[in-house]
């Protein structure tokens, strides 16, 4: 609906697997055309794991073999953008020196970010992702179900973590638990 109403958006989740799925489905049912689409894959991604409808729409370079930095030109012709947080993160951070610009190359901001299945990702790993991203008066729309598999945390002292943004933020304040991240009786932390 975002992009049928002539905005653009940018799409986000916590694994390349979920980017994927979200875009290849955008595109078969959403009817976006894949001339207005850019997944933007992490440079450390292995090639052979990107889906078939999906190649020809990414940040690979055939002449180096490798994810490369996307062009400022592709950033900004495309419509409907789709990398995990952690990718936009990095990107909105990056200088593009080796590849002829000295811009940080997610220099401009969007007005419509989504994020898909919030409730997997790490709270750090979502506002990683939108800090730099989203316009302060854009719209931030976190899909995915707060009751599924939570966020994966592997460290005992990141246990607080556990619980995702989305969650936490459909919780009311009295049954979160405390925790550095605890809501306090007036609504803050």
């Amino acid at each position: 609906q975002i992009y049928h109403a002539g905005e653009r958006v940018l799409l986000m989740a916590p694994s390349n697997t979920a980017c994927d799925l979200l875009l290849e489905r955008l595109i078969a049912f959403g009817n976006v055309p894949k001339s207005q689409v850019l997944r933007v894959c992490s440079y450390s991604r292995t090639p052979g794991t990107l889906p078939e409808a999906l190649r020809g729409l990414t940040n690979w370079d055939a002449t180096e073999k490798k994810f490369i930095p996307p062009a400022s030109e592709k950033m900004e012709k495309a419509r409907v953008i789709a990398m995990t947080s952690m990718c936009a993160a990095r990107l909105s951070r990056t200088k593009n020196c080796s590849y002829g610009e000295s811009d940080i190359l997610l220099k401009q901001k969007f007005e419509n970010v989504l994020i898909d299945e919030a409730g997997h990702s790490t709270e750090p790993e979502i506002l990683a992702g939108i800090v730099s991203t989203l316009k302060p008066d854009g719209r931030l729309i976190l899909a995915g179900d707060p009751r599924q598999l939570g966020a994966c945390i592997h460290w005992d002292l990141s246990r607080a973590l556990e619980i995702s943004m989305l969650e936490r933020l459909c919780m009311p304040p009295e049954s979160f638990p405390r925790s550095p991240y605890s809501v306090n009786e007036q609504g803050s932390f």
